[in-house]
């Protein structure tokens, strides 16, 4: 049976499920670190019974991700009670009456990089950027926009604790007028950093300051001895290959409803 994740032992099983490792094993792992012990931050965790396989799922407002298995009848009950409505995992499982909307590449850089040394002329790295300043940025492009205010402030909020526990670490490229372009490890656990929300304002696009940052941010996670690892969007991947990341595996996006 499903269960919420209070006290060690349910704590244990959950960490279990993420052994396997994976771009959302390592957020599953970091948001519980983070946020299991803040009822007020929204998060909430759940795991399997004890005898019964690993299980780890993370729920946020409509938005639910999962490592391991449950019983399809079960996960898809909990989960609209929840009122979720989109689910991410690393494995071709559904709960029941649910479809899979889309799927996206898994790459990863273990060691080695393609770094562009110098960042574009006109350009400084800023290493520990006001979080206000990046979440406006990315308000301002393709990776915050159609959430509203409400998504502003709970990304605002939780960029703030993962970076102050250390589960996170967020950069940017500074221009003259202020931040050009932002790239994160919005996840940090368990030898992982999962890399996002890279964006650049788009006036300033087509300058390679995307690929400067995403190169130095990712050379210097690996450095720190961290496979670096990120989910991407079709059309994208190009880009990455050139910085030395490589395709390995799928993370799958369901939906509630027939398709």
């Amino acid at each position: 049976m499903i269960c919420a994740v209070e006290g060690p032992e349910a704590l244990a099983r959950y960490n279990a499920a993420l052994a396997g490792g994976g771009p959302t094993a390592c957020c599953l792992g970091a948001r519980c670190a983070a946020f299991a012990a803040l009822p007020g931050s929204g998060w909430r965790f759940f795991t399997g019974g004890a005898h019964e396989a690993p299980l780890a799922l993370a729920v946020r407002g409509h938005a639910a991700q999962l490592a391991g298995r449950a019983d399809p009848e079960e996960l898809s009950l909990l989960l609209g009670m929840l009122g979720v409505r989109a689910l991410r995992t690393e494995e071709r499982f559904a709960p029941s009456g649910w479809r899979e909307e889309n799927r996206l590449a898994i790459y990863s850089l273990a060691s080695g990089a393609g770094i562009t040394p110098q960042p574009p002329i006109g350009f400084a790295l800023e290493p520990r950027p006001s979080l206000w300043a990046v979440t406006q940025l990315l308000a301002g492009g393709q990776s915050l926009a159609e959430g509203g205010r409400a998504a502003r402030d709970d990304f605002y909020a939780d960029a703030c604790v993962l970076c102050n526990r250390g589960l996170a670490r967020i950069w940017a490229a500074r221009g003259a007028q202020g931040l050009a372009a932002t790239a994160g490890a919005y996840a940090i656990w368990g030898g992982r950093a999962y890399l996002s929300a890279v964006e650049t304002v788009p006036g300033l696009r087509r300058r390679g300051l995307g690929r400067w940052l995403v190169s130095v941010l990712a050379a210097e996670l690996v450095r720190e001895g961290l496979r670096v690892e990120l989910l991407c969007a079709p059309g994208r991947e190009a880009f990455y290959e050139a910085l030395g990341f490589a395709p390995g595996g799928q993370a799958v996006c369901w939906a509630r409803g027939p398709g």
